[in-house]
């Protein structure tokens, strides 16, 4: 009889462990779809702040165009990588190994000697009458 208790102990001991190490992949799975959704929040949150960041870039320069000559504003840009090309009216915002684009309206934008250019850090941005002009300060 005590032999046959035995055998009842270890099987229940097994089961119980069965249960525990289901529970475990349980908890992992709900766990990396947790995980998951997070990084997919962070990467939207990014391409929004990106977006809205060249939505900034091209608002200043179609005020600038707008107001001619008497317009000028100074601005930061210290969070992403923006590429302004002025032949092709766009402006494209990087981060990590993503970037995202946007337009402007005019043609006539310059750092005073190109019409594609970087910007990143303080800037003053006028008009002289003839270009858009992106000055680093």
């Amino acid at each position: 009889m005590s032999l046959a208790v035995l055998d009842l102990k270890g099987q229940v001991g097994f089961e119980a462990l069965i249960a525990v190490a289901i529970l475990l992949i349980i908890f992992a799975f709900a766990f990396s779809v947790y995980i998951n959704r997070q990084i997919e929040v962070s990467w939207s949150e990014t391409l929004l702040d990106s977006k809205i960041e060249c939505y900034k870039v091209s608002s200043l320069i179609n005020r600038a165009n707008f107001n001619g000559k008497n317009f000028e504003e100074r601005a930061t840009f210290n969070t992403y990588k923006i590429h302004i090309n002025g032949d092709l009216r766009s402006i494209e915002v990087s981060w990590d190994h993503s970037s995202t684009n946007c337009m402007f309206s005019t043609v006539n934008v310059t750092n005073a000697t190109h019409t594609r250019f970087d910007i990143f850090g303080d800037y003053r941005i006028y008009d002289d009458g003839k270009n858009v002009v992106f000055q680093k300060i």
